[in-house]
């Protein structure tokens, strides 16, 4: 039978095989109780007999004694033989009864025991099955949207703004800032770049996290179990129905961007006076523009020393991560001297630390400067120029989607998902036999131990089956 390729056809499925598994288990239940009521009466009935022949053998004992002559004893004596060889039939015949019994209650206790673990199972994939149906009907509307409906044309959308009024009010908000052509001397260039370089730490934190869940599931992998697959596969189709859903949630935030944008480009005056904007550009002041600007050049050149740092002690933490898993009990300098890659990764952070040392050491004697020209502009300024950037960064996001990358992305990762899960389910279905074996096993093992004695003694005294 091919594997599912959407997981509602995976619940289907599940939920099919176990109405039937749950259809089978009530029969042979059904069927066991049976047996065991049988067993049941049986085992009365053998006891009783097994009193009845005692007693029998007593009678006969006590006739004997009661003899006049000797000659009297001769018939007594065959009915006190047949008292105990009846006895003794009935003994063994109580220990193979009793050892039925036993069996059909363990039986009916593991079927029992399994019925309900068949029934959580089924109530639990129902649940599954119903939340999937709702789900499902969901990315099924995004999907059709983004194929041929609204959402198919929201990254037109988005580059349409971003070239109209979203480049209208980028002239009107970067007309505040001193501006140089040359990107080490622009100053928005490196506000900028220095916003990136704030969230730098929140991204390399991301990336470590991802590489650690990474590694993990590798590790989990590498058992060779379908079901240390899951976890994985199941995170990857969430981050495809997360990238459909971002798409779908555009429309709303196109309309907020373009709201944004259309009022920053309406804006008529400066916030700045006509004293705090020659101050901040330095207008007329050519040497003190030169300054400001030479001094930007030296925080550029310590911010990319600091995001050099901070990538290769990043880099050098995931090699090193990677190489304690393959070997948890070596130190690290042992692993260092023994992979000529993770050495090279580690040797790379003290030049890089250095190289900060000396961009710091180069920018100290301006950052009294740099730091009064940044407060040159009030919040009135920095602020439109926050809302602005944040109001281009995502319709650039939006610009760059693919919707149809997105539907086949998301195809893939359900079809990859449900495959999964169907081969899970399959392992799970031989675990479950190999644990019912285990529990027949130990019942007879906690069986043969409690009555193997009076077993032993029952074949050894009279010719009885085993």
């Amino acid at each position: 039978m091919p594997a599912p390729t959407t997981l509602s056809a995976y619940w289907s499925a599940e939920l099919a095989r176990l109405d039937a598994a749950l259809l089978a288990q009530r029969a042979a239940l059904a069927n066991a109780q049976a047996t065991q009521q049988s067993a049941q009466n049986d085992y009365t009935q053998t006891g009783d007999a097994l009193d009845a022949a005692r007693k029998a053998v007593d009678a006969a004992r006590k006739a004997l004694g009661g003899i006049a002559m000797p000659a009297d004893s001769d018939p007594l004596l065959q009915q006190m033989r047949d008292a105990v060889l009846q006895a003794r039939v009935q003994a063994a015949l109580y220990v193979q009864r009793e050892t039925a019994l036993r069996d059909a209650q363990a039986l009916c206790l593991r079927l029992g025991a399994r019925l309900d673990a068949l029934q959580a199972r089924r109530s639990a994939a129902q649940a599954a099955r119903d939340a999937e149906d709702k789900a499902r009907a969901q990315r099924q509307d995004w999907i059709s949207s983004a194929g041929s409906g609204a959402l198919k044309d929201v990254p037109a959308q988005a580059a349409a703004l971003i070239a109209g009024v979203g480049a209208a009010a980028k002239a009107k908000i970067e007309a505040d800032f001193p501006g140089n052509a040359d990107p080490k001397f622009d100053l928005l260039t490196r506000v900028r770049a220095r916003r990136q370089l704030g969230a730098k730490l929140l991204t390399l934190s991301r990336d470590d996290t991802s590489e650690a869940q990474r590694q993990q599931r590798l590790k989990a992998e590498a058992c060779g179990r379908d079901s240390d697959k899951t976890a994985g596969l199941k995170l990857a189709f969430e981050q495809a129905v997360a990238a459909l859903q971002n798409l779908a949630l555009a429309p709303p935030r196109l309309a907020r961007d373009e709201e944004v944008l259309t009022a920053l480009a309406a804006r008529s005056t400066s916030p700045l006076t006509a004293a705090q904007a020659k101050l901040f550009k330095a207008d007329g002041d050519a040497a003190l523009r030169g300054e400001r600007e030479a001094a930007l050049k030296l925080l550029k050149d310590r911010d990319e020393a600091q995001a050099a740092l901070l990538d290769a002690q990043s880099a050098y933490g995931r090699a090193l991560r990677a190489a304690q898993i393959a070997k948890p009990d070596a130190s690290e300098a042992a692993l260092i001297a023994a992979d000529a890659a993770l050495k090279t990764l580690h040797d790379k952070i003290d030049p890089a630390q250095t190289t900060l040392n000396n961009a710091v050491t180069a920018l100290a004697p301006k950052l009294a400067l740099l730091r009064s020209w940044f407060a040159a502009a009030s919040d009135a300024l920095w602020d439109p120029l926050d809302t602005l950037d944040a109001a281009l960064d995502e319709l650039d996001a939006f610009k760059k989607l693919v919707p149809a990358t997105l539907i086949s992305n998301l195809s893939a990762a359900e079809a990859a998902l449900a495959g999964n899960l169907d081969a899970v389910s399959a392992e799970q279905r031989g675990l479950d036999l190999l644990t019912q074996g285990l529990g027949e096993s130990a019942d007879a093992l906690r069986r043969e131990t409690e009555l193997s004695t009076r077993r032993a003694g029952s074949i050894a005294r009279f010719v009885a089956a085993v």
